[in-house]
């Protein structure tokens, strides 16, 4: 496997095939590589995974302005994506890691990207192995979306923010320890059913589950899969507008904690 930048229009289309496959989407939703080419050359960066010859997968972001949070450029990482008969062998996490080397090569030391919070495989990855923090929740975010991955549900986001130089970033290049597992708010019933409980005033740490397997849910049993969508929504909304931040995701769960001012 080697990873380098994609820069010419040639290896930019062939992106076009991979988000076709992974997300299964219509022709006219794909982003097509004139403006991956653009991006590049306004800024952005493109980089592939290759078996031999062949792209199995990028990483996409583009310059962020973002004021309100930060007084440097930093990067907003649109896409990452990898062939599903490539995955579990951590490809889509190094390119994230090189995508954050190229960043800090000049001089950017943040980037941000949404991902569908009901996602845990996304969760896992985001925040545990790469120590984002989810900052908003964003309901339906990209309007009503098409392909396997989208199709049928709201399409809510949450939105990370991955402080690139941060030492709990650098420290997970190593490991880090699970926290104690207490004080649930939002689990799973045993028929699978999202159960919603209210929170006292001055918690400082709070347990939200996810499906372990959104794709197959809404395959199997859409409205459940809404179900939780809309119970998730009811319960990271209000935590993130009162202070508390998504720092962890663990045993299928998000660790909700008392923000630590991530943002300056």
């Amino acid at each position: 496997m080697t990873f380098r930048e994609l820069t010419g229009f040639d290896e930019l289309l062939a992106c076009e095939a991979i988000e076709q496959e992974v997300w299964g989407l219509p022709e006219r939703e794909l982003l097509p590589a004139s403006q991956l080419v653009a991006a590049v050359h306004a800024g952005g960066v493109v980089i592939g995974a290759f078996d031999g010859t062949k792209l199995i997968g990028f990483v996409y972001g583009f310059p962020a302005h973002c004021p309100e949070w930060q007084p440097s450029l930093g990067q907003h990482s649109h896409m990452v994506a990898v062939l599903p008969s490539y995955r579990s062998q951590g490809i889509g996490r190094h390119l994230k890691w090189l995508q954050r080397a190229w960043c800090l090569r000049r001089g950017i030391t943040w980037m941000t990207w949404t991902f569908d919070p009901l996602q845990a495989k996304n969760a896992k990855l985001n925040l545990e192995h790469l120590g984002a923090v989810g900052l908003e929740y964003r309901i339906n975010e990209y309007g009503a979306m098409s392909g396997h991955l989208n199709a049928g549900l709201p399409s809510d986001r949450l939105l990370a923010l991955w402080q690139l130089d941060a030492p709990e970033v650098i420290a997970l290049q190593q490991h880090r320890s699970p926290p104690d597992l207490d004080g649930p708010w939002l689990l799973s019933d045993e028929a699978g059913e999202p159960r919603l409980h209210p929170f006292e005033a001055n918690a400082e740490a709070l347990w939200l589950a996810v499906p372990p397997d959104l794709t197959r849910l809404m395959a199997e049993q859409p409205e459940l899969a809404l179900r939780w969508r809309l119970a998730l929504r009811e319960a990271m909304l209000p935590a993130l507008s009162q202070g508390f931040q998504a720092t962890r995701f663990v045993a299928g769960s998000y660790l909700l904690t008392r923000s630590a001012e991530v943002l300056t």
